[in-house]
């Protein structure tokens, strides 16, 4: 589904209207939830204690401000307006009252004790680290291949296809070959290559072949591969199994956040780049003659044949050049911040794989230091 779904939404755009995008959603997940009522294992239902609202209702609130400020900082508003220190204030009170919640809850959103196995704090800070550089650069790639290399919307999602078999191919085969290898030499190895990748795109110009996108793409896409599952995979390996599906959902918050903050940030940086460079390429009193600075609007000009048509071809390849090396600027800051995930891949200690009896019996590999003791399954509790 991954390396189909770029193709059948770029096709999608080129043939019939952007909007079709999300509508063709709607059928797939109707069909998705009648599949899963009937086939899925229905299980007994056990008492829970109740849902930790006033832990989402905190959480998004400090989230949302912070997610802003990364928005309109330095474009919207000046990094010491009082809307961003207003913004920035209330954030940090919502944080506050996010963790008071979360020591109070019966059954919080993220339960603090999960950070008291290092393992679990490094592979989420990990997975923050890469979340960022990654999904922040990624999401402006097609407009790259599009706006600047001037591929249609169909042939960059074909050109993004090698990113997921990339991924496929590492996650896969370290899969198979996690009891032999065990996943440390795969969360080392994973961000150097991806950060190599990441900096190669940051190579790429508007007369690039596509081939030179689509292979650094792949070398992206093994990197991803190594790492992504195999920080979840590690903590997994240490957690109780009771705690199991908490620690997994709270390490894939870790990760939505990162992707997050990474987009939002990353498109300050671009649009503040798409500034200078703008003022370098275009000719003296052009850009006046532009609707937008917005290097999003500006590429959606570049690929609009009745707007482009309104300016001139020389400044045309102004707006063609700036977006492309804006673009590329942020590839070789998104390698740096990939690249900084090696620090917590190295940190992480090497913990053999449960067997499966231990995982079934619900006996507890120990700390570091710890006699090893068995216990039943329903005696097992977090550390």
């Amino acid at each position: 589904s991954t390396v189909i779904g770029p193709l059948i939404g770029g096709f999608i755009v080129d043939n019939w209207d952007w909007n079709w995008v999300f509508w063709v959603n709607l059928p797939v997940g109707v069909f998705a939830v009648i599949v899963a009522s009937y086939k899925f294992p229905r299980m007994e239902r056990v008492e829970t204690a109740p849902v930790d609202y006033l832990g989402i209702v905190t959480l998004v609130s400090a989230l949302t401000p912070a997610l802003l400020i990364l928005t309109w900082g330095g474009t919207t508003y000046a990094w010491d307006s009082l809307e961003m220190l207003g913004m920035a204030a209330f954030s940090a009170v919502m944080f506050i009252a996010f963790v008071a919640a979360e020591r109070r809850a019966s059954d919080p959103v993220l339960p603090f004790h999960l950070f008291n196995e290092s393992i679990f704090s490094l592979g989420s800070a990990g997975l923050f680290i890469m979340a960022v550089g990654m999904f922040g650069v990624l999401g402006f790639l097609p407009l790259f291949l599009q706006a600047v290399m001037g591929m249609s919307a169909t042939n960059s999602g074909l050109v993004t296809i090698p990113l997921m078999i990339g991924s496929m191919i590492t996650s896969i085969s370290s899969g198979f070959l996690l009891k032999r290898t065990g996943y440390k030499p795969w969360l080392v190895a994973g961000p150097p290559i991806m950060a190599a990748g990441m900096y190669l795109l940051s190579t790429l110009h508007a007369g690039s072949d596509p081939i030179e996108a689509i292979v650094y793409q792949l070398i992206v896409g093994l990197g991803m591969g190594a790492v992504m599952s195999n920080y979840i995979v590690a903590a997994q390996n240490v957690m109780p199994r009771k705690e199991m599906g908490v620690a997994t959902s709270s390490m894939s918050l870790f990760r939505s956040i990162g992707g997050t903050a990474g987009v939002t940030m990353f498109g300050g940086l671009l649009n503040g780049r798409m500034v200078s460079e703008i003022g370098k390429n275009l000719p003296e009193g052009a850009m006046e003659l532009l609707p937008t600075t917005d290097a999003t609007g500006l590429g959606n000009i570049l690929l609009d044949p009745d707007l482009s048509a309104t300016i001139p071809l020389a400044i045309q390849e102004a707006i063609r050049l700036s977006l492309s090396n804006s673009i590329t600027f942020l590839f070789a800051i998104g390698a740096v911040i990939v690249l900084l995930s090696l620090i917590t891949s190295a940190l992480i200690r090497k913990v053999p794989l449960k067997s499966a009896e231990e995982y079934y019996d619900g006996r507890e590999r120990p700390a570091p230091g710890e006699k090893e003791a068995t216990v039943g399954a329903s005696e097992v509790s977090g550390r």
